[in-house]
């Protein structure tokens, strides 16, 4: 489609955001396509002269909303067997696994397959291509059963064993089960029939996930991620494409109508144009995929947004790395939050602590510039200085754990040059559980990268192997409900202080802040042959940038270089009435295979503080949710059937327990609620009766 205009740009996101909330109704009334979709609050219908010339509302019956899964990763041919350190060579063992939970409420969840890659290698695309390879498949299923036995006799969760399924047919589940898929090879399609993805007010969540653990090989790690409801566009912020790494974009169409997408990159230095053309097409109910390398190559740092046309998309990236003939690991680059000024990841769980800055994790940062392409495709980071750019605004890091604020030293605070990526290393930070959040002069669009090296017990010839994962950052959409249980509710405080879809100004006025943000809700299965640990934080519940940065700056801080950790009567007296205050922010409730709850734990924190729940202490937990506290339940001064003063994230980390260094993150899917009615409005110039 070539280079557009930021005033273009605005025009057709406004466009899909409207047919991306409203599509629902567009199927329904079909031919009436004159009806123009005004707000639920609209004034009611007037009629003149016995015309019907106003609003009208229209059910749509039944909820249905649609997730699409990534497709699990698959190895063949060469890459299906490796050298140990005797040079011998051995078979890759390669597990894969989805799970679906269909928790409480009513209604069923239509499960099909889409359509697989065609005319891609299999290595990359995760289809075995070859109908004769029977060796190759008992393989993979004899490693399949190897590794869950290693998983579960490291204390990994997991349900009764389910034959191996490679490829889905169309069935459906019922509400109140979960389902797993191991062996998985195909993406999932979901569709919910008569339910929500999530609407806590009637305890009812549906959710998936995908896992696939590689142990060994050039894809040695794991990569594993939620279930994404498809939607107009996406930002992926993630990804290399420098020698040795490969990112590839995959988009899906889990809709009945063709979807036109355009493809926009941003690198080091800025927008990348593209070795090609911007625009894929995407046919009904398949999927496509991209090598970036191919077509804007040696970009260290990436960031993505992916725009479609005529239907709704999923997309993703996988991004794989190897040095020389050591891997460095690999994972699922998910959707994050539209560009705003506070950034959220949480469930940061980082490493041994390290001050080498290549080694370290990282937090990436742009700002996107839908201007002219000032960098081509093989303008690399060291060419960078060389790449004018105005500076935009700062953002500032905040690393959020158990004890407080860490304090990044030099690294704080970050200048914004418009569509430049630049990452942010977490030297020195302690090892645990973080969230981090990111405030900016302007509109931003953030992830984090966490690496962490195999701790081996003897040296390998070929180096020490690594995995990494990347958090998105959440996106905040807020949903409304009642409390289900005394002094609990499912609703989040607050209401977005702006579209998230608004136009990107970089004068600040119509820039959206993702605030107050947003308690995430919705439902995790646990990943099959993980061990996994349920990260919460709490966070204040600021509706402005100004007020975040201040309530923040009220946190005690962490200094990662005073190993003795001393400090003075003022800072201790401090951290103690932080402490103090803490209150209880929520329950996780764990569930079984029939969906039932089977046990519940209250969270409780102080404002800015990391708790984890280990969820491998609950025995046949398959599934997890967390519900958010209310006032009566939920810390001082808050009245009752009001909030509390907090905000609450949190998601899901799970390590491999037979991989060492092996770990993958997985959040809820956000979701506009579902709406049973919307409102109208009859136009003549379609020459449709008003009567």
């Amino acid at each position: 489609m070539g280079v557009q205009t930021q005033e273009a740009i605005d025009k057709r996101r406004a466009r899909r955001s409207t047919v991306a909330y409203t599509v629902s109704a567009v199927t329904l009334v079909g031919a009436m396509v004159g009806l123009a979709f005004m707000p639920q609050w609209a004034p009611t219908p007037q009629s003149t002269d016995g015309v019907v010339s106003g609003l009208t509302t229209v059910s749509l019956g039944a909820p249905s909303s649609t997730l699409t899964c990534p497709v699990p990763v698959t190895v063949s041919g060469s890459a299906a067997t490796t050298l140990d350190d005797s040079l011998n060579e051995v078979q890759v063992g390669v597990s894969s696994a989805a799970r679906v939970a269909v928790v409480g409420g009513q209604g069923t969840v239509d499960v099909s397959g889409l359509v697989p890659f065609i005319g891609n290698d299999a290595a990359e695309s995760g289809e075995n291509t070859d109908p004769d390879d029977g060796a190759d498949d008992s393989a993979d299923a004899d490693a399949d059963a190897d590794a869950d036995a290693d998983a579960d006799a490291a204390g990994a969760s997991s349900a009764p064993a389910a034959d191996p399924v490679s490829s889905v047919t169309g069935h459906s589940i019922p509400a109140g089960a979960v389902r797993e898929y191991p062996g998985l090879r195909d993406a999932l399609s979901l569709v919910t029939q008569g339910r929500a993805i999530a609407a806590p007010n009637a305890a009812e969540w549906t959710g998936a996930g995908v896992i696939t653990r590689i142990n060994g090989g050039d894809l040695r790690g794991s990569a594993g991620a939620s279930c994404m409801p498809a939607s107009s566009e996406q930002w992926l912020v993630g990804g290399s494409t420098e020698l040795g790494s490969s990112a590839k974009l995959v988009v899906q169409n889990p809709s009945l109508t063709p979807a036109t997408v355009t493809v926009t990159l941003w690198g080091p230095s800025g927008r990348v144009g593209l070795a090609g053309s911007e625009s894929l097409l995407v046919a009904p109910g398949e999927q496509t995929e991209l090598l970036l390398e191919g077509v804007a190559a040696e970009q260290r740092r990436l960031a993505v947004h992916v725009a479609a046309e005529g239907a709704l998309v999923s997309s993703y990236m996988l991004h794989t790395e190897l040095d020389g003939i050591t891997a460095k690991g690999l994972d699922y680059v998910m959707p994050g939050a539209t560009p705003r000024r506070v950034n959220v990841m949480p469930g940061v769980a980082l490493g041994p602590t390290t001050d080498d800055t290549e080694r370290a994790s990282s937090v990436r940062l742009v700002a996107p510039d839908f201007g002219p392409v000032t960098s081509l495709a093989e303008v690399s980071e060291d060419d960078a200085a060389e790449v004018g750019g105005d500076v935009v605004g700062q953002a500032r890091v905040h690393v959020l754990g158990a004890n407080g604020e860490i304090a990044l030293f030099g690294a704080d605070t970050i200048d914004l040059v418009a569509g430049h990526v630049v990452d942010v290393p977490l030297t020195g930070v302690p090892e645990g559980m973080y969230t981090i959040v990111v405030e900016a002069d302007t509109a931003i669009t953030a992830a984090t990268r966490v690496n962490r090296e195999a701790q081996l017990d003897t040296e390998s010839r070929f180096g020490v192997p690594a995995d990494f994962m990347w958090v998105p950052s959440l996106d905040s959409l807020t949903s409304v409900g009642e409390p289900t249980t005394e002094g609990f509710t499912e609703t989040a405080s607050g209401t977005d202080a702006a579209d998230p879809r608004a136009a990107l100004d970089q004068d600040g006025e119509n820039t959206p802040t993702g605030l107050p943000v947003t308690t995430p809700q919705g439902v995790l299965p646990l990943p099959m042959g993980m061990a996994s640990t349920v990260a919460v934080t709490r966070l204040p519940n600021a509706s402005t940038v100004d007020e975040l940065t201040q309530a923040i700056s009220d946190i005690p801080r962490v200094y990662a270089q005073d190993d003795a950790g001393e400090e003075t009567d003022e800072e201790t007296a401090a951290r103690d009435a932080w402490r103090g205050a803490a209150a209880v922010i929520g329950r996780v409730v764990f569930f079984d295979a029939q969906g039932k709850q089977l046990q519940a734990q209250d969270v409780t924190a102080s404002a800015g503080q990391t708790v984890t729940i280990d969820a491998n202490t609950v025995d046949g937990a398959v599934a997890v949710a967390f519900v958010e506290a209310t006032a009566p339940g939920a810390g001082e001064g808050a009245g009752e059937g009001n909030h509390s003063q907090h905000s609450v994230v949190w998601s899901l980390v799970a390590r491999s327990p037979d991989i060492n260094g092996a770990m993958s993150s997985f959040h809820v899917p956000v979701v506009r609620g579902d709406s049973p009615e919307v409102v109208v409005e009859r136009s003549v110039r379609a020459g449709l009766p008003t009567d």
